[in-house]
């Protein structure tokens, strides 16, 4: 029996040594590497001595000596770029000096760091938050008009927010990302709490559908609460004084009770606003400025002017 047992032992331990054997070797384990870090200025760079400096100033001190130095050596150095720009923004607290940064390096911004530039285009600072908003949108890429777009639906801070995103997606009337938000602006138009947000968002409609507005212009002239906008989307029906339907709109608001509304309606039917238009289209297009090599790769359908 004690053989027996022996035996069978001796048999398993065998089949074990075997299968031991066959046994693929584990996978050494793959060196995890480092994340690179953030390139960071050197501490006596006078880019960054001055962005020190110019963050002492007040949040509302738009004069303060030190926040013009920054803008005058911003203004004739020309050897930073876009990373200098995260950096910059990563050393100040000053809204005042982040928007100035944003704004100077405008034309080197792009889709890559637009996620950095995002959380400043809802920043409780107008200034700071207008700024990022029309470099997000400064070369009419998809992804910076996406980002524009959505916040149409943003409502905080009583809609201000968005109130400046319409005069921004307006630059790109044929980009199928600004068609497609024709739904949003025209709600915007006629529901917004701020009269200028109802004003921007309903010139961008007549940009973007042009003739095809005209019913859309007309219901904002005659309905909207606030007489500047009124006067404004007369003004933008002068462009077609001559369509039969415009016309007839035209000639309804020139016995408006309103003064301003009536005398505005009254120059439409002159054709006074589409002279005006035309001669204002053919000094843009005589003094056009030339895009620099950084400033390019602007949508091929509408370039963006700084």
């Amino acid at each position: 029996m004690h053989r027996f047992m022996f035996g069978f032992l001796i048999v398993l331990l065998f089949l074990g040594l075997i299968s031991c054997e066959n046994k693929p070797a584990p996978a050494p384990k793959a060196e995890t590497q480092a994340k690179p870090a953030a390139p960071e200025l050197p501490a006596d760079d006078p880019f960054l001595e001055l962005i020190k400096k110019a963050d002492t100033c007040k949040p509302k001190d738009h004069r303060c000596v030190e926040l013009l130095e920054l803008k005058k050596f911003m203004a004739s150095y020309k050897g930073y770029d876009k990373t200098q720009l995260l950096m910059g923004l990563k050393a100040t607290q000053n809204p005042n000096v982040k928007g100035e940064l944003i704004r100077r390096f405008k034309a080197q911004v792009t889709d890559e760091i637009l996620p950095d530039l995002e959380p400043y285009a809802t920043d409780r600072d107008f200034l700071l938050r207008q700024a990022a908003q029309d470099t997000i949108g400064f070369r009419g890429t998809d992804k910076g008009l996406t980002l524009l777009v959505s916040l149409l639906d943003n409502k905080e801070y009583s809609e201000t927010i968005r109130t400046t995103v319409p005069k921004i997606l307006a630059r790109f009337p044929e980009h199928p990302v600004v068609v497609n938000a024709l739904p949003k602006l025209k709600d915007m138009a006629q529901t917004s709490v701020q009269g200028w947000g109802r004003l921007e968002a309903m010139v961008a409609v007549s940009k973007i559908e042009k003739e095809k507005a005209i019913p859309f212009l007309l219901s904002i002239a005659e309905k909207d609460q606030w007489v500047t906008v009124r006067v404004r989307a007369i003004q933008k029906l002068g462009l077609y004084y001559s369509d039969e339907t415009a016309k007839k709109g035209l000639k309804k608001l020139s016995r408006d009770k309103d003064a301003k509304v009536k005398k505005a309606a009254e120059k439409a039917l002159t054709g006074e606003y589409e002279k005006k238009a035309k001669k204002r289209e053919e000094k843009k297009h005589r003094f056009r400025p030339t895009l620099r090599p950084a400033e390019q790769g602007n949508s091929p359908s509408q370039p963006a002017t700084p």
